[in-house]
């Protein structure tokens, strides 16, 4: 079978390293891979590339992200009309299951819309409900597979966890009701998944996917498998606990808490952009990194910004209809399996 991979970062280049054997691919990225050496690559430039690598492909796998929301409306207009053009049938499309509305106690693929005025769930929404639209003109049927928190080597979360337990302290948003948990799944299980979803004949277009491996812990206890691998591979591990409840959605002080509120929104977002565009820079990125964690002088890392919402979040993330339809069986099931999959990982590459 011959497959088009349209990205190739963290979970793009694990699903090449898993199964380029297993399918001839070609792959479409904005950064060409120097450590893949099978698979033929085409490099996207402004949003144009060579529409060569569209010929005798079957499947698409769609893995790519762009800060700015309309670069991505532009790459998936040309992906999905070139599909359509070169016969093929079927794109499975990564997306996020931060579109969803996280005060529901449980999360299925019918749960509302999110609600949160934060630019990267809204563009993400915008794209998703483009994509339903455009794969219904173009007639691709379509998977769109919303993920959870996606962990393994070269993981944004893996590093994260990592860099702040080495530096000092983590320090775990509490509002007096929820310690939040989270709902995570091992790259290896979910690209797995993937190949399952190519390999199966389902007609129906526009298909959602909750995706998650089943497992769901404390952040507490998220955290925590990265102070055990960090400690188990020599180093010294900060340590974890809460704070004080104070009640704030996005900081302890009411002051920040009311900016980071504005930055949030889709006007705080515009502001900055023309600021970032001022600088040469402008992307949507700035409004979560500018607040993921501040590195306090007592080297304690706080959460802030969207990633307070995220960890005082309390939800469960149904897959009862992944299991169900594609009977597929996550390797990577529990917490302690999860852990001793990085902790290998982590054994024979550089850990800083």
């Amino acid at each position: 079978m011959n497959l088009l991979l349209i990205g190739n970062g963290f979970i793009g280049n694990h699903f090449y390293n898993l199964f380029e054997n297993n399918y001839n691919i070609k792959i479409l990225s904005r950064n060409i891979n120097y450590n893949i050496d099978k698979g033929i690559q085409y490099p996207i430039v402004n949003n144009d590339f060579n529409e060569k690598c569209f010929e005798n492909i079957d499947v698409i796998v769609y893995t790519i992200y762009s800060h700015s929301y309309y670069d991505n409306i532009i790459l998936l207009d040309k992906i999905y009309k070139l599909s359509s053009k070169y016969n093929i049938k079927k794109i499975i499309y990564l997306d996020t299951m931060s579109i969803y509305n996280f005060s529901n106690k449980i999360i299925d693929e019918k749960t509302e819309k999110t609600n949160f005025n934060e630019v990267y769930a809204k563009n993400k929404l915008r794209i998703s409900n483009h994509i339903k639209n455009i794969s219904i003109k173009n007639n691709i049927n379509t998977k769109i597979l919303n993920l959870s928190v996606v962990l393994g080597l070269g993981s944004s979360w893996n590093k994260y966890a990592i860099d702040s337990l080495l530096q000092g302290n983590i320090e775990l948003p509490y509002n007096g009701k929820s310690k939040g948990y989270v709902n995570i799944i091992h790259v290896e299980d979910l690209c797995v998944l993937i190949d399952t979803i190519i390999n199966t004949k389902h007609n129906d277009n526009n298909e959602i996917l909750n995706v998650s491996s089943g497992v769901m812990i404390t952040w507490y206890d998220f955290y925590n498998i990265y102070k055990n691998i960090i400690t188990k591979l020599g180093y010294k591990s900060g340590s974890i606990y809460y704070e004080k409840p104070n009640g704030n959605l996005f900081s302890k002080n009411s002051i920040k808490n009311m900016l980071y509120y504005i930055v949030y929104t889709i006007l705080g977002y515009n502001i900055l952009s023309i600021i970032k565009t001022y600088k040469q820079s402008s992307n949507d990125k700035i409004n979560r990194d500018i607040n993921f964690n501040i590195k306090c002088k007592n080297s304690i890392t706080v959460m802030n910004g969207y990633y307070r919402y995220l960890h005082l979040s309390n939800f469960q993330y149904s897959i009862l209809k992944v299991l169900d339809k594609y009977n597929v069986r996550f390797k990577y099931n529990t917490k302690d399996r999860v852990e001793e999959k990085i902790l290998n990982e982590y054994k024979n590459n550089n850990i800083k």
